[in-house]
């Protein structure tokens, strides 16, 4: 087996060129390392299998008959690996029958070549399978920030704890729980008897809102969620969700408010999205690189 240096990552492509015939063999590796690439040399199926559980090739090219495991058998064992980590398989063979193409096809080859080989063809065709696993590894790269993105998501959405505020029939704070101690950056004694308004921010726009949905919950027992910035001891501002429903002690009414810090949650929605455009466009690239006609040169 020809070994040749382990490829680093973001380093030049990894090839496994598998032949049993040497000469061949080395042919190959010398003319893919002329171009660039980090090439591994197999002399079986059986070595090639070993070499991609190790390494994770890009690309392996394999002739058909070979000793041990023959390159039809080892292309099916390939196939099993998990789609991020599988390389595509350029079958190199003497056979050129229709059944032998065939055959290369159904153990999951992309592509084939013929001996004699057509040095130029082998490089186009080599070049072009390697640009679609970049545009695939891409599209697995993008996906799988997506999904660690969703999970924080999930993760600050379960661990976050609402704050609480209850109001008297005018609208004035009673009382807060820790959480939204936290949030507004104030104490229970600092914010009773303040109006609810006191929480938001005094601009315009978001105190016509709060104001706007006080006066539909006089018409109706829970109001609906809606989102305005809240204001921090600080004087910052921030996206705060909040929901006020009535209540009642005896002849009392009150109403208790669900508030919300929706920052963490906005800037991971933001990320979010762009992750899901990077993934549109990697997707894109990835369809834009299939050929027409794999069999094409």
């Amino acid at each position: 087996m020809i070994s040749l240096k382990k490829a680093e990552p973001n380093a030049a492509p990894l090839i496994i060129v598998a032949d049993d015939d040497p000469p061949m063999r080395l042919l190959l590796v010398s003319a893919l390392e002329a171009d660039g690439y980090e090439v591994l040399g197999a002399a079986d199926g059986r070595e090639v299998i070993q070499l991609c559980e190790k390494h994770n090739p890009s690309l392996v090219l394999m002739d058909a008959i070979m000793p041990v495991i023959d390159g039809f058998d080892a292309c099916r064992h390939l196939s099993h690996l998990a789609e991020e980590i599988r390389p595509l398989v350029l079958m190199i063979t003497s056979l050129d029958d229709d059944a032998s193409v065939e055959m290369a096809f159904n153990a999951g080859a992309y592509d084939f070549v013929t001996k004699p080989i057509q040095w130029a063809v082998l490089k186009q065709r080599v070049k072009r399978l390697l640009q679609m696993k970049a545009a695939d590894w891409q599209v697995h790269s993008v996906a799988e920030q997506l999904r660690q993105s969703e999970a924080r998501i999930r993760m600050v959405l379960n661990n976050i704890l609402d704050g609480m505020v209850t109001l008297n029939h005018s609208w004035h704070i009673e009382s807060i729980n820790p959480a939204a101690e936290r949030i507004f950056g104030v104490t229970k004694a600092e914010i009773f008897g303040k109006p609810i308004h006191s929480l938001i921010a005094a601009d315009p726009i978001n105190q016509q809102r709060l104001q706007a949905y006080i006066e539909d919950l006089k018409q109706q027992t829970n109001g609906d969620l809606i989102t305005v910035d809240g204001l921090h001891k600080t004087g910052s501002v921030f996206p705060l969700e909040l929901a006020l429903s009535e209540a009642s002690l005896g002849e009392e009414t009150y109403y208790v408010g669900s508030l919300r810090d929706i920052s963490q949650r906005q800037k991971e929605d933001q990320e979010r999205q762009q992750l899901q455009k990077q993934l549109q466009q990697a997707q894109g690239s990835y369809r834009a690189s299939l050929p027409e006609n794999p069999q094409a040169s």
